[in-house]
């Protein structure tokens, strides 16, 4: 299994955070890749733990479906599948939308300028090609609008949900065209907002999501589909 050499020592009390915050960041930069089976007792080497948290944290994982525990078979990463992405970006442009309206009312001195630097970080980002920081900062600009929109319980189903549209969108900047798209998508989002306009930071915000998996992602996950078969 293709994970780091170099043992990892952890707090045996948080063992199971660590270890399951470890494995789905490694699910969603490709380190373990879709359809990869998970052996437990490698984990376990890993962290020098018993199987006992790797297993906790693996349910935790299958419980947000990051993967799937099969029994008697073992337990895999869940695979990526335009099916899937599709629940996916339906599920976070409606909830950007909401997230939008909130950043529109409680919006303060200031925001605006912050959301203009953040997007142009990411123009410099993506126009240097540097694509092992574009979803950082892509991250970067949305988490500043869920920031404005100040609701804990928004935030808890943003932050369940993106990790979800990450596994994609590595995909996506890796070998996706039209990729300046996103910045432009951002400028709409931010003129919305400075206008104070409820109904368009909704839209472009919806648009942003669901137009970038219509329009962009789906047809490479049509043709990674059409090479599989």
């Amino acid at each position: 299994m293709p994970i780091p050499s170099t043992p990892r020592d952890v707090d045996r009390v948080s063992a199971q955070q660590q270890i399951y915050n470890t494995l789905k960041d490694w699910i969603v930069d490709g380190t373990l890749v879709p359809g990869e089976f998970i052996n437990d007792s490698e984990i376990a080497k890993y962290f020098s733990v018993s199987r006992t948290p790797v297993r906790e944290a693996i349910l935790l994982l299958s419980q947000q479906d990051f993967v799937k525990i099969m029994p008697s078979k073992g337990t895999k990463v869940t695979e990526t599948s335009e099916e899937a992405a599709a629940f996916i970006y339906e599920a976070i442009s409606c909830l950007s939308a909401e997230i939008a309206r909130l950043a529109v009312r409680k919006q303060k001195p200031g925001d605006i300028d912050e959301l203009k630097r953040l997007n142009a970080r990411f123009a410099f980002i993506m126009e240097a090609q540097d694509y092992s920081r574009i979803l950082e900062a892509d991250t970067n600009f949305h988490n500043y609008i869920l920031k404005m929109a100040d609701n804990p319980y928004m935030e808890s189903c943003w932050r369940q949900i993106l990790p979800h549209a990450h596994r994609y969108e590595l995909l996506y900047f890796k070998s996706g065209i039209n990729k300046e798209q996103s910045v432009a998508d951002h400028d709409d989002i931010i003129r919305a907002i400075a206008d104070k306009s409820e109904g368009e930071a909704a839209r472009f915000s919806q648009q942003n999501w669901i137009g970038f998996f219509n329009e962009r992602l789906r047809p490479q996950l049509i043709e990674a589909g059409a090479k599989k078969s």
